[in-house]
């Protein structure tokens, strides 16, 4: 007797394990030439000195990726089409995925 399972995974809804320590706001929201990528909270700066960031089409492709060295961080969209992207940042401390337009 055989089985079918159905697996999907919606980048959109993965959270890290404690939002608190993981606040990041992205902006302009819709982006143009860059977006500015900055974290809040207690413990957020030293998690985010070493994160890793990847900018996801609508396709679910990874189009850039790079890594962070502060708290703020500023990226270049100037390559990228007009659109609905992810942003997926990974920390010590979680994942988090925003979306964002690039008009």
């Amino acid at each position: 007797m055989g089985y079918t399972i159905d697996i999907s995974y919606d980048f959109t809804t993965h959270a890290c394990e404690n939002s608190k320590t993981m606040d990041v706001i992205i902006y302009p929201n819709p982006a143009g030439e860059y977006l500015i990528i900055e974290t809040a909270g207690i413990y957020s700066h030293s998690a985010f000195a070493a994160a890793k960031i990847e900018i996801i089409n609508s396709t679910g492709q990874v189009v850039k990726h790079l890594a962070s060295a502060n708290s703020e961080c500023s990226i270049d969209l100037k390559e990228l089409n007009e659109g609905v992207y992810s942003v997926r940042i990974m920390t010590n401390k979680g994942t988090i995925v925003k979306k964002f337009i690039k008009k």
